[in-house]
């Protein structure tokens, strides 16, 4: 009778954490679907983000900041970055190094590229904590821990963390504005380039 009492008091516990981390999936699954449906409703999209990478066994964090540049028609994007931009149009992918101006073009699927670059990431959801307007998700992916913090009026993400054997990487975003108008020459990468061609 102990034996089977044990049993019966084992499993609850285990049905209890399982509806846990299922409550936090639906949730996490239902904010990840509202920021993609904000994104492709987008008609254009700016995003100011600053990015900081801390490799493990280093004290200095690498901090560098960026912008998203994005037109849904005709679809284009651009990721300004220190001394890198990438462009993406007409299904294809340009990544410009300035220190050896070069130009690296590959195909482009023509999906919405901003998800290459700002998305919820993949992985196992452990827990959820909800601050009024915003919900932080708690992830495990392999040896790698994720945080990622979205606000739900705005539809949009706050920040991202990820951390690993390697380091920890942390993007937040600083400012964003959809529905705005874009500079004329907001798509174009002046200068020479040495261009190599990765789809050959």
């Amino acid at each position: 009778m102990k034996f089977f009492a044990a049993v019966f008091l084992f499993f609850p516990a285990i049905s209890t954490v399982a509806g846990a981390q299922s409550r936090f999936a639906l949730e996490f699954e239902k904010c990840k679907n509202q920021f993609v449906s904000s994104i492709s409703k987008s008609r254009t999209l700016v995003v100011k983000f600053v990015k900081t990478q801390k490799p493990a066994g280093f004290r200095r964090s690498i901090k560098e900041r960026g912008k998203i540049y994005y037109r849904k028609n005709p679809m284009a994007l651009k990721l300004e970055l220190p001394g890198e931009r990438i462009l993406i149009a007409k299904k294809r992918m340009m990544r410009y190094l300035s220190k050896y101006r070069e130009k690296y073009i590959s195909a482009w699927d023509g999906s919405n590229p901003v998800f290459k670059f700002l998305n919820f990431p993949a992985g196992i959801v452990e827990q959820a904590k909800s601050e009024k307007n915003l919900v932080t998700f708690f992830l495990k992916r392999g040896e790698d821990r994720i945080e990622i913090c979205y606000d739900k009026r705005k539809k949009f993400i706050e920040s991202i963390s990820v951390s690993g054997p390697v380091g920890r990487t942390v993007t937040r975003v600083l400012e964003f504005e959809k529905n705005v108008r874009l500079p004329k020459e907001c798509f174009k990468v002046n200068g020479r380039w040495k261009e190599l061609d990765l789809r050959k």
